[in-house]
């Protein structure tokens, strides 16, 4: 399935999303793997450091840290 972004002021419904911590961990890990496997590309893993910061995968903590 194709997720796409509606624009701000654009008509129609809104596309579904599933923006569980989950998923963005699932996300965050495969972003670090493809940046690990490209020469000359830092790869700064800022989601490890939100999560140590919120007190662990709590969404009640990291509401507060990611909006």
């Amino acid at each position: 399935m194709t997720l796409q972004w509606r624009l701000d002021g654009e008509e129609g419904p809104e596309p579904e999303q599933d923006r569980t911590l989950e998923h963005t961990k699932r996300y965050v890990d495969a972003c670090i793997e493809v940046g690990r496997g490209l020469d000359g590309v830092y790869v700064i893993n800022a989601w490890d450091i939100i999560v140590k910061k919120a007190g662990g995968m709590n969404a009640e903590l990291l509401g507060e840290l990611v909006p």
